[in-house]
């Protein structure tokens, strides 16, 4: 009977033991499918949009900006990285319109002073040959 109670309870204490380690195996397979699906849903995504920044940093208006159609915070950076490009853009395009609208004035400027310069250039001529005629009408 000791006997038989001795072998029930280590027959008791494998199966505990048995069935720690079940749920010990189950929990490192869950925290591992828990760590993959954490790298591929949250981890990537932010080292993309880390990526995209620094390219945009550069001055990289045309790099490719993923993720904007998610709705959760990942999708709101996303959104936020997207603005930012946008933003950027629109400054671009406006120094460059600023720089044509200079460019233009400066050409504008250079051409009245050129036009001014050829009239008084007529003129004095006009007035040179009119005291000349003068000077000779008078000898």
């Amino acid at each position: 009977m000791v006997r038989l109670a001795a072998e029930q309870r280590v027959g008791d204490a494998k199966r505990r033991l048995l069935l720690q380690a079940s749920l010990l195996t189950i929990g490192a397979v869950i925290g591992g499918s828990g760590f993959v699906l954490a790298h591929r849903r949250i981890i990537k995504p932010i080292q993309a949009i880390s990526t995209t920044m620094r390219h945009l940093a550069r001055g990289d208006l045309t790099t490719a900006i993923d993720g904007g159609e998610r709705r959760d915070e990942i999708g709101e950076m996303v959104g936020a990285v997207m603005v930012f490009r946008d933003g950027m853009a629109q400054a671009a395009r406006l120094a460059e319109e600023r720089e044509g609208d200079r460019r233009r004035a400066a050409e504008e400027k250079q051409s009245a002073l050129i036009d001014m310069a050829q009239k008084i250039e007529a003129e004095s001529g006009r007035a040179m040959d009119e005291v000349g005629a003068r000077t000779t009408a008078m000898a």
